[in-house]
């Protein structure tokens, strides 16, 4: 039985070694075809994909690109929100399964949300913009949080 073909068109700079133990995962049930960068043009895209099975995408999969893909059964999107980078019409049209990684950056989105509530309370932006411009006012150093409900 011949392995599926395994493509992941656009991986980033350096994602290989930080997934090695996964992608060597994929090697082993297929033929693993991993291109770095995005392509440039579609006839670039269309070149990387075109004998797929499974394609392991980090962006967008374009429509045009998606009708290039004669064997395609699978398309799974490393983040969330996979309906912005497939079209997921064409994929039923097409009885190609997509599928996304839930949870994907849920600690990550957590953090930033409550930086920005600790930047903004303290005036963080502002008193950077201050200092940078060479002034310092001491009187301007945000709220305290102790005992106060925020949120």
């Amino acid at each position: 039985m011949t392995k599926p073909i395994i493509v992941y068109p656009d991986a980033d700079t350096g994602e290989a070694d930080a997934h090695s133990v996964h992608l060597n995962r994929l090697r082993e049930i297929g033929e693993l075809r991993l291109f770095t960068g995005r392509p440039k043009t579609h006839r670039e895209y269309v070149e990387r994909v075109r004998d797929a099975n499974a394609i392991l995408l980090g962006w967008d999969l374009p429509h045009d690109v998606m009708l290039e893909i004669p064997k395609l059964e699978v398309v799974s999107f490393t983040g969330i929100g996979a309906s912005k980078f497939v079209d997921i019409s064409l994929a039923q049209t097409r009885t190609v399964t997509v599928c996304n990684c839930p949870g994907y950056s849920d600690n990550t989105v957590a953090e930033h949300a409550l930086a920005l509530l600790l930047a903004a309370a303290r005036r963080l932006p502002q008193l950077d913009s201050e200092l940078r411009a060479g002034r310092w006012n001491q009187q301007t150093s945000g709220q305290e949080l102790k005992g106060k409900r925020i949120g």
